[in-house]
């Protein structure tokens, strides 16, 4: 697990970062967007490889993954909480209180 990726509660909602230096793009999608893969895109923060994006969320129990250079799906890998997706893969799970 990197320590840079990863979700983080805030006051402001929830702060999602993935590390993922050699990528064009990425999307968070999730039950909280209806699986848009074009909804919420991360925007990576100057030379470090850290794609961020903040999004506020009421509370609740959210499943997740990244979308990746319109390609693939991953779950976070900085989230050891993960479901079976009903696809053969894994989603992240986030509960925010």
């Amino acid at each position: 697990m990197d320590e840079r990726s990863g979700p983080e509660v805030t006051a402001d909602g929830v702060q999602f970062s993935l590390y993922a230096p050699d990528i064009e793009r990425v999307h968070l999608v999730g039950d909280f967007n209806n699986w848009s893969t074009a909804a919420d895109p991360l925007y990576a923060r100057e030379g470090d490889g850290v794609w961020t994006i903040l999004l506020p969320l009421e509370p609740g129990r959210y499943e997740y993954k990244f979308y990746i250079d319109s390609e693939r799906w991953i779950p976070d890998p900085g989230n050891p909480e993960r479901v079976d997706d009903g696809f053969g893969g894994l989603n992240s799970v986030i509960t925010v209180e």
